[in-house]
Order: structure tokens, then sequence, then C-alpha cells
């Protein structure tokens, strides 16, 4: 079975799973976290009943030394209901200290590489920060988007090797996948406070071991491609003759200045390549998706046009935020491939003419292969707090897109995932402002360092199966330490023999 469907069948199961009701366990001081559905933050008695904590040494069983109790609030409203939250990053402890050194190097090698870095920020956050994987995600969620206004100011004026007037970031790409991915996300988001912990952690490890493996395939067989093309041109370099040395490094090895300034082209400045009407659009698209989330609302935060939670209006809204998104991909999808048509023929008309180098050449089974593709990737990027690149990456070098558009394409693409669901859990009151303002700013700056690194690799070894590499590194260490927080998750909850709750959609 290709990878696709099974990712396909995993978000069957989570649609399908809420709706099973789960009863409520007797619980212990140690497993509240788990059992106690009575609020979230809530410990027990010794009676087995859940209640709300009284002072900070209550939470420590269940929390660990992280949490404090705390008031709850609900639009900004005191509600006199302590619950157990996380401390303030004001008041550090050395798990902060350790935390901080070990995602600022994550970041500096995944976000730079187009993949965001999630899969290896929830497992920091959870087995060093003591955050659960409902705070985890969307501070990783945070942290990629900091990470991802690096990554695009530093791309935006990178081009083609040989092409001075074609840039790394594909706008194209990015406006075909954008509606599905932010579909996505809205879903993935809303599933990620329905479902435990543990199966958070599963499926994102599942479908890190899956991508590990497509992309050290692909790596290897990029390896093996560009090493048999350099064996060649030295074959062919010690096979001319002397006098025929200087000719043979003007017809098959262009000089350096030849590349940069060739004669047919003249270089264009950065403000004309830009399709600026695509990236409004965009623009446009994310912010018709959260006008519709607050429209909608939530349990935390009320529906700006007081819409009622569970009402025909809560799923009509929320119904539409998937049908404007796909209408204009079904709109966006008839005139790529009518351009592409276009596009073609001229080619073969005008033999001189060359399509655009590394990008995808478009097909109606490459455009259904990419849509479900972004739309599963969004899921998961929303759920489970990866920043998309981990799944559209490896989709976009299957499709035999270079390397180096990948990486810039992808972390453009991380711009809009990140901001939109960082956003969408802000709404929510998921999201912990103080952490994720101080490790936003710290990714930013590490993704800089990550990018520079990158970059003299490329120039040095001048290989672009290194970022493939890097990938397949990154995925397989996140798949890895998610596997370890997932095992940590499930044996405390066999030992506590406790069973999962599902929240129905109406608590979301």
């Amino acid at each position: 079975m290709h990878p696709m469907r099974y990712l396909l069948l995993l978000v069957v199961i989570c649609l399908v799973a809420p709706s099973f009701s789960q009863s409520e366990q007797k619980c212990t001081p140690k497993n509240a976290a788990h059992t106690c559905t009575l609020d979230a933050g809530s410990v027990c008695n010794r009676n087995g009943t859940c209640r709300f904590c009284v002072k900070d040494s209550d939470c420590l069983p269940a929390y660990g030394d992280q949490y404090r109790c705390v008031n709850h609030t609900f639009d900004g409203r005191k509600m006199n209901n302590y619950q157990c939250l996380h401390k303030p990053i004001w008041k550090p402890s050395w798990k902060d200290y350790v935390a901080a050194v070990l995602l600022f190097l994550s970041s500096s090698v995944a976000g730079s590489s187009g993949l965001g870095g999630g899969g290896l920020f929830v497992p920091i956050l959870f087995l060093v920060s003591d955050f659960n994987a409902h705070e985890a995600v969307p501070l990783s969620k945070a942290m990629i988007f900091g990470g991802a206004v690096a990554n695009f100011a530093l791309n935006i004026r990178k081009r083609m090797p040989g092409r001075p007037n074609q840039l790394l970031v594909d706008y194209n790409i990015a406006a075909f996948m954008t509606p599905s991915i932010l579909a996505g996300t809205s879903l993935g988001v809303t599933l990620n406070v329905m479902l435990p912990s543990w199966i958070i952690l599963v499926l994102l490890a599942i479908t890190l071991c899956i991508t590990t493996w497509r992309m050290t395939t692909k790596g290897v067989q990029k390896m093996r491609e560009e090493l048999a093309q350099d064996k060649q041109e030295k074959e062919a370099l010690i096979s001319v003759s002397e006098q025929d040395f200087h000719m043979y490094i003007l017809t098959s090895r262009p000089s350096q200045d030849s590349i940069n300034n060739p004669a047919t082209e003249e270089r264009k400045p950065l403000w004309r390549l830009i399709p600026y009407h695509l990236v409004i659009v965009l623009v446009i698209i994310e912010a018709f998706v959260i006008v519709m989330t607050l429209l909608k609302g939530s349990s935390e935060r009320a529906s700006l046009v007081g819409v009622k939670l569970c009402s025909v209006e809560f799923y009509s809204i929320f119904g539409a935020l998937f049908v404007g998104t796909f209408s204009f991909l079904a709109f966006y999808a008839v005139h790529t491939y009518r351009a592409a048509r276009k596009k073609y023929q001229d080619y073969t008309m005008l033999q001189d003419l060359e399509p655009t180098k590394g990008t995808i050449t478009w097909t109606k089974g490459k455009m259904a292969g990419l849509s479900i593709g972004s739309f599963v990737g969004g899921i998961l990027a929303g759920l489970v707090g990866i920043g998309g690149g981990m799944v559209s990456s490896p989709i976009l070098l299957e499709m035999g897109v270079h390397p180096q558009i990948v990486m810039s394409t992808s972390t453009f693409l991380i711009l809009f995932t990140s901001s939109t669901t960082s956003i969408q859990y802000l709404i929510f009151k998921k999201l912990p402002l103080d952490y994720s303002a101080v490790y936003a700013i710290m990714t930013f700056f590490s993704n800089i360092v990550g990018n520079l690194v990158i970059d003299w690799l490329i120039k040095k070894y001048k290989k672009t199966f290194i970022v493939i590499f890097i990938v397949a590194g990154v995925v397989g260490l996140s798949a890895l330490m998610l596997s370890i927080a997932g095992g940590f998750t499930i044996y405390d909850a066999l030992g506590s023999g406790e069973t999962p709750h599902f929240k129905s959609l109406c608590a979301v």
C-alpha cells in the first residue's frame, strides 16, 4: 500500500474515533492528568474523584514540578476554577535552559532545510520541558513561524544557478498547495483538541517513519546520479587532448561568468520577478480561514457574531471554510493546467526555449496527488505540530522538483501554515504566549545560522543530495524521539489503567 493511503486511513480513524463514548474512570493522584475529564488541569481527591486544585503542591503528582495552580479565565474573566497550568517562562528552571539549547540546535538544522522542525520540537517540549502534547503542539507552531520568517527573508532573493531570472521560491507551487494545506490545518487543529495525547504522538511517529524511508531512498538515488555524472565528466576531461581542452571547457562546462551573466538573458531586478498577485491571493485565503474560525468560535472564546457551539450555524461556518478553500483550489488548478498546456505547446514550436528548470511539469495526476498530499500534510501540521514541510518536501522531491527549490518553496509554505495554525490555537486559547514569544525569537536567529551553514555546504561540495540527506536525517531523528515520547505516554496510560478519552467537537 502506498504511504499516502496509510495517512488517509489514519485520518479516517481520527475522524471516527471521537464518536465512541468513554466512561469516566476512577482517578488517582498520579493519573489525574489523563483520567479527569472535569476540566483540563484537574487533580484527584483521595476518594478517587476529580476536583480543581487549591495549591501548587496539588499539581506535583500528576503534572510534575513545572506546573502551578492558577485561576482559570474565560474571555478575560476569572472563573474561580483553579487549574494546574505550566509555569511562566519568566521563572526559568534548569529544564528550560536545557530545552532552549536543544531547541536552538534542532531549529538551526530542521528549519533551515525547509522542514519547520516540529517533529523535533514536540518531543523536546514533551520530554524535557514537561509540556503535554496538547500544549507542545501549539507551542511548536509558534516556533516554526519564527523560523519561517527568517527563512523567507533569506530565500526570497535566491535564484536558480544558471537561471538568473528564476527564483528558488516557486510561487506557483505555493499557490496550488496553500488552499488544501490551510483547509487541512483547520481540521488538524480541531482534531488536536479532541484526541488523546498518545494518539497524537503515535500518529506523528508513524508518519515520520514512512517519510524517513522514502527520503533515504530518494537521497541514495540522487547521490548515485550526481556521483555518476562527476565520474563521466572526469573521464571526458582525461580523454580530450590538450589542444582541445579549452574548446571542451567552452562547449560543455560554461564558465561562472556565463552562468551569472548569460548573453541571451538579462538579469531582472527582484521586484519584477515576484508574482505579487499570487502573494496577495494567499494572504486573502489565510485571512478567510482565520475570519471563519473567529466567526465559528470555540469553547474557550465566544463567536464574534454570537454563534452557539454545535448549532446549525456553527457547523455551517465550519463547512463553509472547506468549501471556500477548495473552490479556490479548483479554480487555480484549471488555470494552472491550461497555462501549462499552452507553455508546452510554445516549447514544441520554439526549439530554443526550455521549460523552467527544476520545477513541476503539471499533469492531472500530479495535481491530484499534490492536492491530496497537501491536505493530509495540513491535517498532520495542525494535529501533531509538524511544519508541513515534513510532508510537502518529500512529495515535491518525489515529483522531481530540484532540492534547492523544494527547500525554499517549503519554507514559504510553512510561513502560511504556521501563522494560520498559531492564530487558530491563539483563538482556542491553547497557546502559551510567554513561551511562544521567547522561543519564536530564538528560532528566528537559529534558522539564520542554519541557512548560512547549509549554503556553505552546497557551495563547497556542489552536491544537492546533501539537502535530501539532511531532510531524511532530521525526519528520522524526529521519528525516534517521538517514538520514545509516545512510549512513555502509553506506558503511563497502561500503568494507570486508563482508557482514552475523546472530546466532543463541541468542547473544542
